[in-house]
């Protein structure tokens, strides 16, 4: 018996978003993620619903013991603030 393969080919899966860390201090949040995941940008949204505006917060993002670390001061947003990282 002879199998023939007319057709082959393969599926790409998406890489994943590293995960994100988040620590509050007073008066601010420390958000960290992998410094060895590159390619992803930080955004912020003050509502978490399909229709969310994510607002990107501005790179380069130091690195700080293996890690990128990204200080976001505003006490009075930190409540109803909401942080992912998405590739471009």
């Amino acid at each position: 018996m002879i199998l023939q393969i007319f057709c082959a080919g393969s599926i790409r899966v998406g890489i994943a978003p590293p995960k994100l860390f988040i620590r509050r201090e007073p008066g601010m949040a420390i958000v960290f993620w992998d410094a060895r995941v590159r390619d992803f940008i930080l955004e912020a949204s003050v509502v978490l619903r399909p229709d969310a505006v994510w607002l990107p917060i501005a790179g380069p993002y130091p690195v700080n013991a293996g890690f990128h670390e990204v200080l976001v001061p505003n006490p009075d947003q930190l409540d109803n603030t909401f942080f992912r990282l998405r590739r471009p």
